[in-house]
């Protein structure tokens, strides 16, 4: 059977040198070999671990969020949910045992949605949401928006391909490539001078698929809001790495056997969907804290047991240091109408924040 790596020479060798976005494209979503379509990277036995896997209280603080976001929607009497990007159906979970707990006219008018393309994930979030009626599409469009959607990305939009351009001594920019050498894989760049990049740094990252993914949301989003959740910043720089068995290796090393992501440009998200209806880019940290996870915390651990007390508290640690991943990871959002205040966000027209 032919390898992924094998499959990646042969196109170089029959094309010339190929791009990062071809790259990451082909790493992570061959049908056959790519990395979501055939591995299972979440938790202590994949490559990285996401915050909703560190603790249920996460998934329950952004359950918390749906239903006041739900209310404040007017209580659609049918409505989506659609979770995109979902990992093995951990956050969709604790987000609906909250809502059937807590706002059960919620959970049972909703449409449960999830935007999966990966054959095994599915098969581990019908495992793991085997109580709830789900729907499943592989695009988004195929997800229904003639209902008021509410949407949610964790760790998604790092996962679009990327591409990168470095600057010259001309102070234009010259694409970075992929081509081959005898001990592998290796970076060289494109002869080809591009003059139209608006950044001043030595190099520039690029999404054109996230940029077309987001663009497709908001066309279809007609009546709802959506909540992005990710590493990243504002600025551009080389944030390429690779994952495997939670430690960085070299993004050329292991084509298809590891994950292979980027920092989210948070500016560019902001500029494709729009200021005036999106909400600032702020901290992970400081948006739980606005919607209530310290006095969740605080809750819980009252009536912990001293073992419950320790995986309480590194959980709120991981999640909430600005050394782990309360600043590292950002929160951003966007809404279709503007008279909707989304709880712990700071949007353009408004400058104070909301708590749930």
């Amino acid at each position: 059977m032919t390898t992924l790596p094998e499959i990646l020479k042969t196109k170089i060798s029959t094309s010339g040198p190929i791009n990062i976005e071809d790259y990451m494209s082909t790493c992570l979503y061959h049908e056959e070999h790519g990395y979501y379509m055939t591995q299972t990277p979440f938790g202590r036995e994949g490559d990285f671990t996401t915050a909703p896997e560190i603790s249920q209280i996460y998934g329950e603080m952004i359950g918390a969020w749906v239903a006041d976001t739900w209310i404040k929607m007017g209580k659609p009497q049918a409505w989506q949910l659609l979770e995109a990007g979902p990992g093995r159906g951990t956050l969709m979970k604790d987000m609906l045992r909250t809502l059937k707990h807590a706002l059960p006219e919620c959970y049972e008018s909703a449409t449960i949605t999830l935007l999966e393309i990966s054959p095994m994930l599915k098969i581990l979030q019908r495992d793991m949401l085997i109580d709830h009626h789900i729907r499943w599409v592989n695009t988004i469009d195929e997800a229904d928006f003639s209902l008021p959607t509410i949407f949610i990305a964790n760790e998604l939009l790092d996962a679009f391909p990327v591409r990168q351009f470095i600057k010259n001594d001309t102070g234009t920019y010259n694409e970075r490539l992929i081509t081959t050498n005898e001990e592998g894989f290796t970076f060289t760049t494109s002869n080809e001078v591009k003059t139209d990049i608006s950044y001043d740094t030595d190099i520039v990252e690029t999404s054109e698929a996230m940029e077309s993914f987001l663009c497709k949301l908001k066309d279809k989003l007609t009546n709802g809001a959506a909540l992005f959740i990710d590493y990243g910043d504002h600025g551009t720089g080389d944030s390429l790495q690779a994952l495997q068995s939670h430690k960085e290796i070299n993004v050329l090393e292991n084509p298809g056997k590891s994950d292979i992501t980027a920092h989210v440009n948070f500016d560019n998200v902001r500029r494709v969907l729009g200021m005036e209806r999106t909400s600032q880019m702020e901290p992970m940290a400081q948006f739980l804290s606005s919607i209530g996870l310290p006095l969740r915390a605080a809750a819980l651990l009252e009536k912990a047991t001293d073992a419950q007390k320790v995986e309480i508290e590194s959980a709120a640690y991981r999640l909430m240091h600005p050394e782990q991943m309360g600043e590292l990871f950002k929160v951003i959002a966007y809404r279709t109408d503007e008279n909707i205040d989304l709880a712990g966000l700071y949007f353009e027209n408004k400058q104070e924040s909301h708590a749930a």
